[in-house]
């Protein structure tokens, strides 16, 4: 996808979500609070959740963080283009 047929209108909220999330809170401190979400959650519900379930949460954990990588990645291209 070629991001400069994106029109500024669509494209100018994205970039500022973009660049506010990682405002405060860097990739590795987001990175650590995922990894802590996800282990207090499959820690906490050892008793009630089955392996189904906790397959299924580690999934969603992997598929998160690939994002929020990826997310890192388009925030440092756009802070480069910034510049």
């Amino acid at each position: 996808m070629d991001a400069s047929k994106i029109p500024d209108d669509v494209l100018n909220p994205l970039v500022s979500t973009v660049n506010s999330f990682f405002q405060n809170d860097s990739y590795k401190t987001w990175k650590k609070l995922l990894w802590e979400f996800y282990s207090s959650t499959v820690y906490n519900g050892e008793q009630i959740m089955n392996g189904e379930e906790n397959s299924a949460m580690l999934f969603k954990y992997e598929c998160l963080k690939r994002f929020l990588r990826d997310l890192n990645r388009l925030h440092k291209k756009i802070k480069m283009h910034e510049k």
